[in-house]
């Protein structure tokens, strides 16, 4: 079964707004792309134990500046924002 072309559009895993709309992106260590203010929302309400809202792997998130870097407590390998 092939899906709809519609269906095939990725999309932010907690906003379901279609990755190619969104204005600023963040991606974590695990891979996982999202809504920049919606990824930023989710981790201020899970501070004591934020984690990836697809896979769970644990991740924390730093911030200078502008820059918001989203590390993965397993790998600590840097995720860069757009």
């Amino acid at each position: 079964m092939r899906l709809n072309p519609v269906d095939e559009i990725p999309k932010c895993p907690i906003t379901l707004t279609p990755i190619p709309e969104l204005e600023e992106i963040a991606e974590t260590a695990c891979g996982h792309i999202f809504e920049k203010a919606a990824l930023e929302e989710y981790i201020r309400r899970n501070p004591s134990n934020p984690n990836c809202p697809v896979c769970r792997q644990a991740i924390r998130a730093i911030s200078s500046g502008e820059e918001t870097i989203y590390l993965s407590e397993n790998t600590q390998r840097r995720i860069e924002t757009v």
